[in-house]
């Protein structure tokens, strides 16, 4: 169960990482465009159209709040999470 966790640690770190620069970019008054990325930006809008067809509101308002997160979130989140399922199962 080690992989989970490392990973889980290289994901956070990288989140970080880019949430640093994202604040040294705000301070210098620069634009860090790699600190603004979402799913959205990176995946082409043909390939989201299964949002729409989710079942349920709910699910469309959750797939939405993922798809426009920005990235250094999404890797913090998943990070967490597999530091989490890491130590569980490691137990």
């Amino acid at each position: 169960m080690f992989k989970k966790t490392f990973m889980g640690g290289v994901l956070i770190v990288a989140g970080l990482f880019l949430l640093v620069f994202k604040a040294i970019a705000g301070f210098m008054e620069m634009d860090f465009t790699a600190a603004n990325l979402t799913l959205e930006k990176m995946i082409p809008a043909e390939n989201l159209t299964w949002v729409e067809r989710l079942p349920w509101e709910v699910l469309q308002t959750a797939a939405d709040a993922v798809i426009l997160a920005p990235l250094y979130v999404l890797l913090i989140v998943m990070g967490v999470f597999l530091m989490v399922l890491g130590g569980i199962m490691d137990k």
